[in-house]
C-alpha cells in the first residue's frame, strides 16, 4: 500500500517547524474540542510525505519517532522529519532511520514540587508537537528502579508553552508517592539548533535463534546537532533458559564532541531473573561513566557502578523470606555504598507481620564513614468489612548508628476505599538520626491510571490521541468518582527537615531518601467537578509555601447546553510565583466561548473572547503584558444555493515596561459569498481588511475562487487572491494570503464510504 501526500504551502525554512501535525485545540475554538478524537497517517514537515508498506515491512519519508527502545544503553528516542524503515518477522527484526535535521534533542528530569504547575524546562523555542513527557516513580533508596511510568498526553494531561518553554499539568505532579519515593517529571523534546542541518542516522538489527529463545541485537548511532558530533555502539542479548528464567546483557560505548567538551565513556548491564513456584530473584549488575550517552539516558546514573541480588522466598503460602544485598558506587566522588537486609513478612487475610534486620555502611570519598544498623519490624491491619487499612512500620537504629540515608524511622499509613477503583490514604513518616530529623506527609487519592494516553505503533506509524476533552482544555481533570454526577481531588505533599549544615551527601544527583535539599515545603490542593446533562463545572485550588518560593493557583472550567445547538463555555487561570530570588510571576487567562449551531437551522454563529495577562517581575524590571482577543464568525444559508459567511475580529494588547506602556487596537473583517451554479458547480468571493487603529494602517484581501463536488460529501476548490494578509491571531484557519490556494473538505459519517463505493463502482 502506497501513502503519498504533498503540501506546496510548505517551505525549506520556517519559524513555525512542527512535528506530528497535532492540532492545538487552543488554536480554534474551545467547543471544537469536546470529545474528539485526533488521528493523522500523512505527518511531514518537509513538502511531501511517502510511506510503502506490506504485511511485516514498511518504509516512509516523513516525520518519524526514532523508536529505539527496546534497550536501555543504546535507547534513541528521537522526533525528525526523514527516512525511517521497520521489518519484523519471526527470526530477524531491523529498525533503521536516517534525516538531515537542524532539530537537538534536550531531556530534562524536574521534580514535583505538588502542585500543577507551572514548571519551567531549560529550554525555550521548543519545535511544536516534539515534546513527549513522562511521569516516573524512582525507588527512594535505588535510583536505577523506576517503580511507575506513566506517558502523559499533550492538551488531555498538561499543556506547554512552547515559547517559553513552560509546563502546566491538569492534575497536580507530587514530589513523592504514598511510600515516600521521588516522582520526577521527565520531558522530551527538540529545539532548533543554532548550526544549522546535520546528519542523523541509525538503528538496530535483531536476529533469533535456538527457537526463538535467543535474540542477539547491534545498535548504532551517528547523532549530530547543536554543535555535537555523537556516536554510539551497543550490543544486547537475550537469552531464555526456560519458562521461569531468563538472561539479559547490554554493552555500549559512546563518544561525543560539544563544541569545546568532548565526552566518551563505556556502559554495560547484565542481569539473570527467576520467577518460579517458590523462588523469586535477580542477579544484576550495571555501570555507566559519567561520559557515556547521547543525553537519553536518566542523570542519576551518570558515573556509577552497581550490582546485587535481590530474592523473595516463598515458605509457605502464607510466610515469605524477603533479602537484598548490593553494592554502589559514585566513581565520580569514590563513594561506596553497602546494604544488606533481610525479613519475614507473614500475611493472613485481614492483617500482616514483619520484621528484619538492615545493615547500611557508606564510605565517602573523603574517607569518612557512616553505618546503620536497623531493625525492622511492620503490621498491617483491615477493618470495617476491609474498607479501611491501617499500618505501621519502623526502622530502629541501633549500636550507633549515623548513616543519614538510613536513619530511625517511623511511617504511619491508612486507606480508606471509597469506591470499587478510588481509595483515600494518608501517610507519616518521621525519621531521627546522628545528621538529621526529618518529618514527610502525603495526603491524597489512590485511583486508576489517567485517562489520557499517547500511543506510538512504530511497526504502523500511527498515532492517536483521545480523551475526555472538554475539561482538558478548560484547564484540568478530576481524580476520584464519588458519585454519579461528583468526582473530586485532594493531596497534600509536605517535607520538613532539620539537618547538620556539614552533612554531605552520597550522591548528589539522586534527591534525599528522606526530607528535602535545603527547600522545606507544604503542597496542598483541592479540585471538584460537577457535572448534569447539559452542564458541567470544574474547578482546582493549589498553594505551595516553601523555604525559597510560594506559589498559588486557581483553574476553573464551567460548560452549558443552554438549549438544542446553544453552548457556552468558560475557562480560567490564574496562577502567582515569588521567589525569594526576586523572580516573581503572574499569569492569568480567561476564555468565554459562544456556539450557536442548531441542526436545521440556517445561520450557525460562533464566538471566543479571551482575555490574557501576564507580568514578570526582578530587581531590575517589571514586564506586562495584556491582551483581548475576540473573533466572531457566523455562516448563513438564505436558500439552497447561497451562502454567506462572515468573520470580525478584535484585539487588543498592552505591553508595560516599568513606566512606560505601549498599546494597539487591531482588527480584521472578511467574508466570503458562494453560490451554487449547478448540483456539481459552484464559485466565490472573498474580501476582507485588517486595521491597525494606532498606526492607521489597512491590509486588503480581495479573491475568487470555484468549487466542485467530486462525490457526496466531498468538496474541493481552487482560488486565487489577487491581494491578501495575515495574522496568527485571525487568519490561522483562513485563506486570506496572498496568492493561489486548494481547498478539499469531508463530510464523514457511516453512509460515506458506502455512497463512494457505489458511485465508483457506476463510473
Amino acid at each position: 500500500m502506497l501513502t503519498l501526500a504533498y503540501d506546496s504551502d510548505k517551505q525549506e525554512s520556517r519559524d513555525d517547524d512542527s512535528l506530528l501535525q497535532v492540532i492545538d485545540p487552543d488554536t480554534y475554538y474551545t467547543l471544537y474540542g469536546d470529545k474528539t478524537e485526533q488521528r493523522f497517517d500523512a505527518a511531514s514537515a518537509e513538502k511531501v510525505y511517502v510511506k510503502l508498506e506490506r504485511e511485516q515491512f514498511y518504509a516512509l519519508f516523513g516525520d518519524i519517532e526514532t523508536g529505539l527502545t527496546v534497550t536501555e544503553l543504546a535507547r534513541y528516542s528521537h522526533s525528525l522529519t526523514g527516512f525511517k524503515t521497520e521489518f519484523d518477522n519471526r527470526h530477524y527484526e531491523l529498525n533503521a532511520f536516517a534525516a538531515e535535521s537542524d532539530l537537538a534533542f534536550t531531556k530534562d528530569e524536574i521534580q514535583g514540587n505538588g502542585t500543577s504547575g507551572l514548571y519551567r524546562l531549560s529550554q525555550q523555542n521548543i519545535i511544536p508537537n516534539s515534546d513527549k513527557v513522562t511521569i516516573e516513580t524512582r525507588d527512594r533508596f535505588r535510583s536505577d528502579i523506576v517503580l511507575e511510568t506513566r506517558s502523559l498526553t499533550r492538551h488531555i494531561d498538561y499543556n506547554i508553552d512552547l515559547a517559553n518553554g513552560t509546563v502546566f499539568f491538569k492534575q497536580p505532579i507530587f514530589s513523592q508517592d504514598e511510600s515516600f519515593n521521588p516522582i520526577f517529571i521527565v520531558a522530551d523534546y527538540e529545539v532548533k539548533s543554532a548550526q544549522g542541518k546535520s546528519y542523523t542516522a541509525g538503528g538496530r538489527a535483531a536476529a533469533k535463534f535456538i527457537d526463538e529463545r535467543l535474540e542477539v541485537g547491534v545498535s548504532g548511532i551517528q547523532e549530530g546537532d547543536t554543535g555535537t558530533d555523537g556516536k554510539l555502539f551497543g550490543v544486547d542479548a537475550t537469552y531464555k533458559l526456560n519458562s521461569t528464567t531468563e538472561f539479559h546483557s547490554e554493552i555500549a560505548t559512546s563518544d561525543t564532541d560539544r563544541g569545546q567538551e568532548d565526552g566518551s565513556g563505556n556502559a554495560y548491564v547484565a542481569e539473570v531473573t527467576h520467577k518460579g513456584e517458590r523462588l523469586d530473584g535477580r542477579v544484576y549488575v550495571r555501570e555507566q561513566e559519567e561520559g557515556f550517552g547521547v543525553g537519553q539516558q536518566n542523570g542519576s546514573e551518570a558515573g556509577t557502578r552497581k550490582g546485587g541480588v535481590d530474592a523473595r522466598y516463598h515458605l509457605t503460602d502464607k510466610l515469605d523470606l524477603n533479602s537484598e544485598l548490593y553494592r554502589e558506587e559514585v566513581r565520580t566522588t569514590d563513594a561506596q555504598r553497602d546494604v544488606a537486609a533481610t525479613a519475614l513478612e507473614y500475611r493472613e487475610d485481614k492483617y500482616s507481620l514483619s520484621g528484619g534486620f538492615r545493615h547500611a555502611r557508606d564510605q565517602l570519598g573523603d574517607g569518612e564513614k557512616n553505618t546503620s544498623n536497623l531493625v525492622l519490624a511492620g503490621a498491617s491491619r483491615e477493618v470495617l468489612d476491609k474498607r479501611v487499612n491501617l499500618r505501621a512500620n519502623t526502622e530502629v537504629a541501633v549500636a550507633g548508628s549515623d548513616n543519614p540515608d538510613y536513619p530511625t524511622r517511623l511511617i504511619l499509613g491508612s486507606d480508606f476505599r471509597v469506591t470499587q477503583s478510588s481509595e483515600l490514604f494518608a501517610e507519616q513518616e518521621f525519621t531521627y538520626g546522628s545528621r538529621e530529623d526529618s518529618n514527610s506527609t502525603r495526603v491524597g487519592v489512590r485511583t486508576q491510571p489517567w485517562n489520557g494516553a499517547t500511543i506510538n505503533s512504530t511497526l504502523e506509524n500511527q498515532i492517536s490521541e483521545y480523551g475526555p476533552r472538554l475539561f482538558a482544555n478548560l484547564g484540568l481533570a478530576q481524580a476520584m468518582q464519588v458519585s454519579e454526577h461528583l468526582s473530586v481531588d485532594f493531596g497534600i505533599d509536605r517535607s520538613e527537615t532539620i539537618r547538620d549544615p556539614g552533612d554531605t551527601p552520597f550522591n548528589t544527583n539522586v534527591p534525599p531518601a528522606s526530607g528535602t535539599a535545603g527547600n522545606d515545603f507544604t503542597a496542598m490542593s483541592v479540585g471538584a467537578s460537577y457535572t448534569q446533562e447539559l452542564w458541567s463545572f470544574a474547578s482546582r485550588l493549589e498553594s505551595r509555601i516553601a523555604d525559597l518560593d510560594d506559589q498559588y493557583g486557581v483553574t476553573l472550567g464551567f460548560y452549558r447546553q443552554q438549549t438544542a445547538g446553544l453552548g457556552l463555555s468558560l475557562g480560567g487561570q490564574y496562577l502567582t510565583a515569588d521567589t525569594d530570588s526576586g523572580n516573581d510571576m503572574t499569569t492569568g487567562d480567561l476564555r468565554f466561548s459562544v456556539a450557536y449551531r442548531p441542526v436545521k437551522s440556517t445561520l450557525i454563529a460562533l464566538n471566543r473572547l479571551d482575555l490574557n495577562y501576564a507580568k514578570t517581575a526582578n530587581d531590575l524590571i517589571a514586564d506586562r503584558q495584556r491582551k483581548l482577543i475576540n473573533n466572531f464568525t457566523m455562516n448563513w444559508l438564505p436558500n439552497r444555493t447561497n451562502q454567506l459567511a462572515l468573520h470580525h475580529g478584535v484585539k487588543y494588547t498592552v505591553d508595560s515596561f516599568d513606566d512606560d506602556e505601549y498599546g494597539n487596537w487591531l482588527q480584521v473583517m472578511d467574508t466570503e459569498y458562494r453560490h451554487d451554479i449547478t448540483r456539481r458547480f459552484d464559485f466565490g468571493i472573498q474580501s476582507g481588511i485588517l486595521h491597525s487603529v494606532n498606526a492607521q494602517n489597512y491590509s486588503y484581501s480581495l479573491g475568487g475562487s470555484l468549487g466542485m463536488n467530486l462525490i457526496k460529501n466531498t468538496w474541493v476548490s481552487a482560488g486565487y487572491n489577487i491581494t491578501g494578509f495575515e495574522d496568527d491571531d485571525f487568519t490561522s484557519a483562513g485563506y486570506t494570503a496572498q496568492g493561489p490556494y486548494i481547498k478539499l473538505r469531508f463530510a464523514f459519517d457511516q453512509n460515506t464510504v458506502k455512497d463512494s463505493l457505489k458511485w465508483f463502482e457506476k463510473k
